[in-house]
């Protein structure tokens, strides 16, 4: 608004002083009567000629003005009003903390994410889950598959309590290895299986405490990892070769 009051304000000037210079000019033609016709023309073209010159040194000077912004004096210095004034701090406060918001929320989302993706597993069928074992391991030198009644009599677990299941063990009577995969109806199930194969790593550690160590150092080792409604465990001299097969099948 300021900006456009001086704009108006210069160009009214600029009338006013073009008219003023007109004046001058025809005062100067008035006085020329009492000289001699060339010096009153002279006079006449001098006078309108400055007040032209005026004029358009006044409209170049707003011009200037208004592209740069007019200025006005504040404390002896020259400040344009175009100039951008900083920002208030609590809006700059309250931007920041919108952001940091943004910025938590997403990073938990995140989080979620690979929370969930490290605890889901495909479906994929325990059966299918053994033919891949003892095509990409030797599980069939060191272990024999097992069946309902072993799964009750070794590791206290009902097969009629879970979806499927896949159970490998040593036939040597002071062999320690193991391998059991079992497919829950309900991840909850989980806990009932691990609680269970606890118990089992801990009732073989006792018995073979006082002359296997051999067999302890295995157990020690024994892995048990539970993904989606899948329970992996393994006692073996390399059990984590058996646990990559499992990773990969689901």
């Amino acid at each position: 608004m300021k900006e456009y009051k001086a704009k108006h304000l210069s160009e009214y000037i600029d009338e006013v002083t073009y008219r003023a210079g007109r004046t001058a000019g025809l005062t100067a033609v008035l006085r020329g009567k009492r000289t001699s016709g060339n010096s009153r023309g002279e006079g006449s073209l001098a006078g309108i000629r400055l007040a032209e010159n005026h004029s358009k040194d006044s409209h170049k000077e707003n011009k200037k003005n208004t592209a740069t912004g007019p200025s006005i004096r504040n404390g002896g210095e020259n400040r344009s009003l175009s100039e951008k004034h900083p920002f208030d701090k609590e809006i700059i406060a309250e931007r920041g903390g919108l952001i940091i918001k943004i910025v938590l929320v997403a990073l938990m989302v995140l989080f979620l994410v690979v929370v969930y993706k490290s605890n889901s597993a495909k479906d994929v069928a325990v059966s299918d889950i053994g033919k891949k074992m003892e095509k990409e391991t030797d599980i069939d030198k060191y272990m024999k598959a097992c069946g309902d009644r072993d799964l009750l009599q070794f590791m206290g677990l009902d097969y009629r309590n879970y979806d499927s299941y896949i159970y490998y063990k040593s036939g040597e009577a002071l062999g320690v290895d193991e391998l059991l995969i079992v497919k829950a109806k309900d991840p909850q199930d989980l806990t009932a299986v691990q609680d269970a194969v606890d118990k089992r790593v801990d009732s073989q550690i006792r018995k073979f405490d006082s002359y296997g160590p051999e067999q302890v150092k295995e157990l020690d080792n024994s892995i048990i990892r539970k993904k989606g409604r899948y329970l992996f465990y393994c006692t073996a001299k390399s059990p984590e070769k058996y646990e990559e097969v499992f990773k990969n099948a689901i």
